[in-house]
């Protein structure tokens, strides 16, 4: 597909940079708003990061950031599977709590897979969360696995048939602790863009930064940090048991990793919700996303194929790093190597980069519904931008206060945890609902307790 772009000034003298999705949108006259034709926009100077994607051994207890041990981990990963995030050590390393997604993964082929169990527990084993540790079933076992880890958000993971390990996807918004944006207007005459092989630069700034001086936090883009990248976005309905292939259509680089989201009644939903079984298989090859349903009844599932492998950013090499040609744009790191690995790979237009459109807190008061009854589930709707394609929607959901089951400030990330052996929940069970044709999302919470507590979310729009 050809593109366009344009590099310069705007009408009012405003700099900017803009990648399109098809080379018939003006880069001078088609809105920002218009989130869909836009590939990249510097305008839209909220955009989403990931740090890390780490992809756990299945039978070796392992500490990140490499070279850590059990006294000063970030995060680990027991041998039987459960990932644990030490909070304090989160804060300083990555500068925030982050908001941390997870699923299984092959890592022979990056195959995923999702899957929710209906047997024993009900739980939901892409959910992380922290919660005070007691002897209650709906904690300690919940997301403890018995274990006392009182500093700790810990997912609850389990063991899953080889060769399947657990995988942590580490995001990150422009915003600081507090949610509170980060961004400001471009100032007119500012150097906002600028690529420097000799000085090794490749940025784009955010705001009234100079981006010859900004470091990696102060840009949209910067040698050593991209945006959230998607080669490919959709969806589809599976039968019971049914293996689908679907030609994406454009070069996905290998290593590439299907990002599956289930649905509710149609609509696009998280996976604490429905409380159902549920399972799912995907994989690359070549060019085309393999979805396997293994479930015994039919579902639709919103997919993105995210351009992210565990290949690192090469060097040594010296050649071109910005691109303008033959409808194709492209931004390089200073030194990638020919051919560059994704890594490499800073603003391309084949690419799909995915900015914030919506982001905030929501405190309980706001949810409807009577606090400390558990049905009907406490609800709060969320009015977002016309979006063409399915968002990328992350949330959170933040204790206030001490109580029984909770420290002040725990977090709980899709955290939805039933026993149908002992007929218990989690006391702060969270999902949402994305209603694409009324542009909503619904965020709903089950709060046993009456407790206080403040909802954060993002809502990140995916380009043409």
């Amino acid at each position: 597909m050809s593109t366009r772009g344009f590099i310069g000034l705007d009408g009012s003298g405003v700099p900017m940079v803009k990648i399109m999705a098809d080379a018939s949108y003006d880069p001078l006259s088609t809105p920002d708003t218009d989130w869909e034709k836009h590939r990249f926009n510097s305008r839209n100077t909220e955009y989403s990061y990931i740090d890390d994607i780490i992809i756990w051994p299945r039978t070796v207890t392992t500490y990140y950031p490499a070279g850590c041990n059990s006294s000063n981990y970030v995060l680990k990963c027991e041998s039987g599977g459960f990932v644990f995030c030490h909070a304090a050590r989160a804060i300083a390393y990555y500068g925030f709590l982050p908001i941390i997604e997870h699923r299984y993964i092959d890592p022979t082929n990056n195959k995923a897979r999702i899957y929710r169990d209906d047997t024993l527990t009900n739980g939901n084993p892409n959910s992380m969360a922290k919660v005070k540790q007691n002897s209650g079933i709906r904690t300690t076992s919940a997301y403890d696995n018995l274990n006392n880890h009182p500093d700790e958000m810990v997912s609850q993971f389990g063991a899953v048939a080889s060769p399947y390990c657990a995988m942590s996807i580490v995001t990150r918004f422009p915003c600081d602790r507090d949610y509170t944006a980060l961004s400001t207007p471009p100032i007119v005459g500012n150097c906002f863009f600028v690529v420097d092989e000799k000085r090794g630069y490749a940025r784009i700034s955010r705001g009234a930064v100079d981006a010859r001086t900004a470091i990696a936090s102060q840009c949209i883009v910067h040698e050593n940090q991209r945006p959230l990248t998607i080669v490919a976005t959709g969806s589809t309905t599976l039968t019971a048991g049914q293996t689908q292939v679907i030609a994406l259509g454009v070069d996905v680089p290998d290593g590439s990793i299907p990002y599956i989201i289930g649905a509710a009644a149609g609509n696009m939903a998280s996976f604490s919700s429905p409380s159902s079984a549920f399972l799912v298989d995907a994989s690359i090859s070549g060019n085309n996303l393999t979805i396997v349903n293994g479930n015994a009844v039919s579902i639709t599932v919103f997919y993105n194929v995210m351009v992210q492998n565990q290949q690192v950013p090469t060097t040594g090499g010296s050649g071109k790093i910005l691109f303008t040609d033959e409808g194709e744009i492209k931004m390089l790191r200073p030194g990638a190597a020919s051919p560059p690995v994704p890594a490499d790979i800073l603003l391309w237009s084949e690419y799909r980069y995915c900015p914030v459109v919506a982001y905030g807190k929501v405190a309980d008061m706001l949810f409807s519904g009577t606090p400390g009854v558990s049905t009907p589930a406490r609800t709060y709707t969320l009015a977002v931008p016309a979006l063409d394609n399915p968002p990328i929607i992350l949330t959170a959901l933040q204790k206030v206060g001490a109580d029984a089951n909770f420290n002040d400030g725990d977090i709980l990330i899709n955290a939805n945890w039933a026993s149908s052996a002992f007929g218990v929940t989690l006391q702060l069970t969270n999902w949402w609902v994305y209603d694409a044709a009324a542009h909503t999302i619904t965020f709903s919470v089950n709060d046993t307790a009456g407790s206080r507590w403040v909802f954060r979310y993002f809502v990140l729009a995916v380009p043409d």
